[in-house]
């Protein structure tokens, strides 16, 4: 039996999940979902298979970001330290229109497999480990024995969820031929097209 279309695996939580959020025209971003609507389960978090065939096909969001969090150990320092941080694909701040207040964020192919190893710092972590430095740009991250470039500095209205412990941010580089659709770990978030509908997004 073949896999179940896209068409029947996602639905759309209502705009208002994010209508409280400090994103710029709030109301037009969601957050999406898996189900199975024959069986009625709700199944939650999206596999990569299930997010890239997403946003292959799905033209009701004028975009679409994924994100996961992850733990690394830092070895800047007098000695290792664990700390926790998110991956996200490219695109997740234009996607919630909360620019970085310093740098930029990832750009198109820095979450493809050969690409530079870039990073961001979340707001609180820039000011408590790199004294809100102006010229921290470029300069490097060690995580888990690799080298990351910092290249940009999170908004502080991000500080929410997830994002609240985060301290780093590294690019989510998926696995694009990889079919288990078992493997959810993807948060998923979408801004509505201009004149998009939920109803029409979930169809």
């Amino acid at each position: 039996m073949g896999e179940p279309s896209s068409s029947s695996l996602f639905s759309l939580v209502s705009v208002l999940v994010f209508a409280d959020l400090p994103f710029q025209d709030s109301e037009s971003v969601a957050l999406i979902r898996g189900t199975n609507a024959e069986l009625g389960v709700n199944l939650g978090s999206v596999s990569p298979s299930d997010y890239m065939e997403l946003v292959g096909r799905v033209s009701s969001f004028e975009s679409m970001a994924a994100l996961t969090e992850a733990q690394w150990v830092m070895t800047d320092g007098d000695a290792p330290a664990r700390i926790a941080g998110l991956q996200t694909t490219a695109g997740l701040t234009e996607n919630w229109r909360l620019p970085p207040v310093l740098g930029r964020s990832f750009a198109e192919g820095e979450d493809r497999y050969g690409a530079p190893d870039v990073a961001m710092l979340s707001y609180g972590f820039w000011q408590r480990q790199f004294g809100g430095r102006m010229d921290v740009l470029g300069e490097t991250l060690r995580l888990d024995g690799s080298e990351f470039s910092i290249i940009g500095v999170m908004s502080p209205k991000l500080e929410f969820a997830s994002f609240a412990n985060a301290q780093a941010i590294t690019p989510l580089i998926l696995n694009r031929s990889e079919p288990n659709r078992n493997e959810r770990y993807l948060f998923v978030t979408g801004r509505l097209a201009p004149g998009a509908s939920q109803t029409a997004a979930t169809e």
